[in-house]
């Protein structure tokens, strides 16, 4: 049997053949409660892991914009793996920024080749658990580095992981981002949690008990609001809105294969497919940096629309859909996830005011 073929664009017809066999894994009954492991290998085998990394470390170094184009096809086929996917590009981008040379030639070189898996522990700097008084993970400096006490609330693949990025205040408000090696002594990955859709993320609470970290795996800080300063994948930025948008399409395209003998879901799939185009076309635009924000106003459309094209999936179902392994019913429970994940507080105020109205 030949070897897999490396795919080296987004173009690649490989990459097409390679999302059909993720869209069956997809929908095999409870998929999306398990690891997806056998999706993760494909990726590696197709050279997909090596993607987001510079060629200096093993990878190939794409763009921002060919990055989601390819995220828009992984993420129609199999929201799971390109949930999990975004977890990991967000850890390897803050490494890759950081200059620090040392945790580049430790964890790039391994990760391109899927030998390891390192993903984010950053909420607690960005929108989770910041109304209380005191930050929840905290970090005291040491002779030999920086101590943890605490825990971050939402590490996606924490117990497949063996570094994490996290993010944690210094007694004077300060913070810092560092790599955390979770084979540390004083590190506890609690059970996953039970959610209602994407549960094969394997997303968990990660504690730390007066975990050591050597000051040679600093990425950022100490800094006010260090998650901001330059080191990108903003709270609600732009790979929330790819996956968004490759859920609301994989749905579009479900209705587009339903309509032929039904001219009121034609209509509703051309409607909803004019904005998805809108909004993809907004999207890498950003991505290619022609100075468009990736702000609030295009995370609110990619809800909206991944809200309204999955309900209109399963209003095409009919009955069949509230079974428990149709596919329209599983993107509906997927759909919610957007409502809640990364969502800063002018993503929470413009959700409630399309629900309520003006």
């Amino acid at each position: 049997m030949s070897a897999p073929t490396t795919i080296t664009s987004p173009d690649d017809p490989a990459l097409a053949v390679l999302c059909q066999r993720l869209a069956a894994l997809a929908e095999r009954p409870g998929a999306d409660d398990r690891w997806p492991r056998e999706q993760l290998d494909l990726l590696a085998a197709h050279g997909a892991l090596e993607w987001p990394i510079a060629a200096e470390w093993g990878g190939q170094g794409w763009c921002e914009a060919d990055l989601h184009r390819a995220t828009l096809q992984i993420g129609g086929a199999c929201l799971l793996t390109a949930f999990v996917l975004s977890q990991r590009g967000a850890a390897i981008r803050r490494i890759a920024l950081s200059g620090n040379d040392f945790v580049c030639s430790q964890l790039l070189p391994p990760l391109c080749r899927g030998d390891a898996l390192v993903t984010l522990g950053i909420s607690q700097l960005t929108t989770s658990r910041r109304h209380l008084s005191q930050p929840v993970l905290r970090a005291t400096p040491c002779a030999a580095g920086y101590t943890l006490d605490g825990y971050t609330p939402w590490v996606t693949g924490a117990r497949h992981a063996q570094h994490v990025v996290v993010g944690a205040e210094l007694p004077d408000g300060q913070q810092l981002l560092l790599i955390l090696p979770t084979e540390l002594a004083g590190v506890e990955i609690a059970d996953d949690h039970p959610l209602l859709a994407l549960a094969g993320s394997a997303t968990a609470e990660l504690r730390c008990r007066d975990v050591l970290i050597a000051r040679e795996w600093l990425l950022a800080g100490p800094a006010a609001n260090v998650v901001s300063r330059g080191l990108g994948a903003r709270s609600g930025g732009s790979q929330t809105v790819t996956l968004a948008l490759a859920l609301a399409g994989r749905a579009i395209d479900h209705l587009e294969a339903t309509a032929a003998d039904r001219p009121q879901i034609a209509a509703a799939a051309a409607r909803l497919r004019a904005r998805y185009q809108l909004a993809e076309g907004a999207l890498l635009r950003a991505a290619a940096g022609d100075g468009q924000p990736e702000g609030v106003e295009l995370r609110l459309s990619a809800d909206a629309l991944v809200q309204d094209a999955t309900k209109a999936a399963l209003i095409a179902a009919k009955g069949s859909g509230f079974f428990r392994d149709h596919p329209a019913g599983r993107w509906a429970q997927q759909a919610l996830f957007f409502l809640v994940w990364s969502a800063p507080a002018a993503v929470i105020d413009g959700e409630l005011q399309r629900i309520t109205g003006p």
